[in-house]
Formats: C-alpha cells, sequence, structure tokens
C-alpha cells in the first residue's frame, strides 16, 4: 500500500483521523464540526469513523460529514476494535486518534505534525481539558479525575510513557508493526507500551489541546466508567500489557483508606474526645485542601463542593472494578501484539 506524502518534509503530509463510535449521534457532529474547522487544508486528511454497528443515527451522521465509515464487526463499546478494523484501510503516513466526545483546536494536527522532525518521535499527544461548553458535572468529573497524581502528566515538551487514545498522533509505518491491538480495555497504554519496547519515544505537546466533554453525564455513568476502568487496570496486569507504575498500586487505594480512617475514628472515640476531633480535623483539612486544588483548577466553587463526592464515587468505583475483574484465565481474549 502507498502511503501519502509520507514524509514531514512534505508542508501538508496527509494524516487519516481514526474515531471509533458505538451510538454517539447526539455528541458526534461537534466532534466533527471541529475536525471540519481545521487549519489544515481539506484534501489532506481524511476522517475515518470506525463504528460498532451504531442503532442510532452514528453512520448516517458520519457519512452526512464526508468520513469513511468502517464496520468494527459490533462486538461491544470496547474502542479497540475500532482501530483494530480502522488501522487496515489507512494508507496515510500518519493517523490520528480521536474520541466522539471531544473538540479538536484549529491548529491542533499542525501542532502535533510538527514534532515528527525527529525520526525516534514515534507518537505525539498533547492536554485533554475539560470543554468549558460541557456541563457542569463532566466539567467537575475532569477536574476531579485531574486531581488523582500520576507520573504522566507533564506541562512542557517532554517524552512520555503513554499518550492518551483520545488525542495522539501516530507514524503509521511504526504502529502497523505492532497492530493488531490485544482485545482489552486501555488501548492507550497497550500501544504506547508496544511503540517505546521499539525504542522509539513519545513525544508531549502542550499546544496539541484537545477539549473533551465526557459521555458519561452522570453519576451513575461516571461511576460505570470508573468500575470498567478499574476492570480494565486489573486486566493489563493479569495480560503483562502495561506498566506497573505506582499509580496502578492505588487500585485498592478507597479499601486500604476507608476502614483506615473508620479505624483511626474508632480509636479517638475509645482515646478520648481530644483526640477524636484532632482525627476528624486532619481528615477536614485533607478533605479541604483537595478542594482548594479543585477550586485552583477549575476556578469554580460548584466544582469544588462536587470533588469531594466524585473523589469518593470514582475510588470506590474504580476499586469495584479492579477487585471483581474476573475472566483472566482465558489469555485468547488478549491475543495480538503485546
Amino acid at each position: 500500500m502507498t502511503e501519502r506524502g509520507a514524509s514531514v518534509a512534505d508542508r501538508d503530509p496527509f494524516v487519516s483521523i481514526v474515531i471509533p463510535t458505538k451510538n454517539v449521534a447526539d455528541i458526534l457532529p461537534a466532534c466533527l464540526a471541529s475536525i471540519a474547522a481545521l487549519d489544515y487544508p481539506r484534501d489532506r486528511y481524511e476522517v475515518v469513523v470506525a463504528d460498532g454497528r451504531s442503532s442510532d443515527e452514528t453512520v448516517r451522521i458520519a457519512s452526512s460529514a464526508g468520513a469513511r465509515v468502517v464496520d468494527d464487526g459490533g462486538r461491544g463499546h470496547c474502542r479497540v476494535f475500532g482501530l483494530n478494523a480502522a488501522l487496515p484501510t489507512v494508507d496515510a503516513p500518519y493517523v490520528a486518534f480521536l474520541d466522539a466526545d471531544c473538540r479538536v483546536q484549529p491548529d491542533w494536527l499542525r501542532m502535533g505534525l510538527r514534532n515528527f522532525a525527529d525520526p525516534l518521535v514515534a507518537g505525539v499527544g498533547g492536554p485533554v481539558p475539560a470543554d468549558p461548553s460541557s456541563s457542569l458535572l463532566s466539567r467537575a468529573i475532569l477536574t476531579t479525575l485531574a486531581l488523582v497524581p500520576t507520573p504522566n502528566v507533564p506541562s512542557a515538551e517532554k517524552d512520555v510513557l503513554h499518550l492518551p487514545g483520545c488525542n495522539a498522533i501516530y507514524r503509521v509505518d511504526v504502529v502497523r508493526q505492532v497492530f493488531p491491538l490485544p482485545e482489552v480495555e486501555c488501548d492507550d497504554v497497550t500501544l504506547s507500551k508496544s511503540v517505546r519496547g521499539m525504542g522509539l519515544r513519545l513525544r508531549h505537546d502542550p499546544s496539541m489541546v484537545v477539549l473533551h466533554s465526557p459521555y458519561y453525564d452522570s453519576l451513575r455513568e461516571f461511576a460505570r466508567h470508573m468500575r470498567l476502568y478499574g476492570y480494565a487496570r486489573r486486566e493489563l496486569e493479569a495480560y503483562d500489557l502495561g506498566w506497573r507504575t505506582w499509580p496502578s498500586t492505588l487500585a485498592c487505594t478507597s479499601v486500604i483508606w476507608m476502614p483506615a480512617v473508620a479505624l483511626v475514628d474508632l480509636i479517638g472515640l475509645l482515646a478520648g474526645a481530644s483526640v477524636l476531633v484532632a482525627a476528624v480535623l486532619l481528615q477536614l483539612l485533607a478533605l479541604a485542601l483537595v478542594m482548594l486544588r479543585a477550586l485552583q483548577r477549575s476556578r469554580s466553587s460548584r466544582i469544588m463542593l462536587l470533588s469531594a463526592p466524585l473523589l469518593v464515587i470514582g475510588a470506590l468505583s474504580y476499586s469495584w472494578g479492579y477487585l471483581t475483574a474476573g475472566r483472566f484465565g482465558t489469555a485468547g481474549s488478549a491475543s495480538g501484539t503485546s
């Protein structure tokens, strides 16, 4: 297959933008509209919608917007099925991965592609802040998730362990060597690990911004999302598909710190009122620091107030998913390149 515009020496190399979808008719138009507004020649990129046999208007909307639709087989909501179905149809030198609940900035492609002047850079991604136009709960969820410390959220250009699945551009000749990806959640982690295993680099570019408006816009959907994320983290560990970095050890955090808090309060109650008051004050101080951090990030007092319960709901749901994951004896479900 001959790739079009195969070097960044070309002023505007051809890019395939892949969006996995499943019943996203309500949010896909905004995503496609942001792509149409890119500061990039329209004949130098294509949009590939890898659809999981949606039952709503997703396919019609994508086709009407000029996107090329690829059927992923309708095997579920896991986005990796869409990526695996779409990549063999791509003949561009670069492929960009995006989600339907995101909006790109006009200079998104240009900011990302400039990083490939370094031949060792195989992929580049950027920050995914909350979309200001999204609901209060969506913005509060993303602000709360950003409070959890990870070693992979740089503020300046640097190499990173992995790129976000909803904001990344890769060299196609590189990713062809690691596709199809294992059919598990967290495809961004498995892809990044495989690419770095080839001795290549992944770059974070803070100017390559994608605005995110999560589809899980309710407490129930947020809890479900976090439970699935905990399940996926356990699955990655079971198949040795991801890095065993220290954030993964926080999977059971709520199982540890919630009983620990209750135990401290019980000891304080038994030891006397002064000890109990001191213990409660320390807990309130920790909570206040978290909420102040949320206020600093969001500039919103309402998001600050939501951050505490969202953090508890997220931790409990994540832990539940991590602890109840139950299909680790069937390695066949993780077939592919690890």
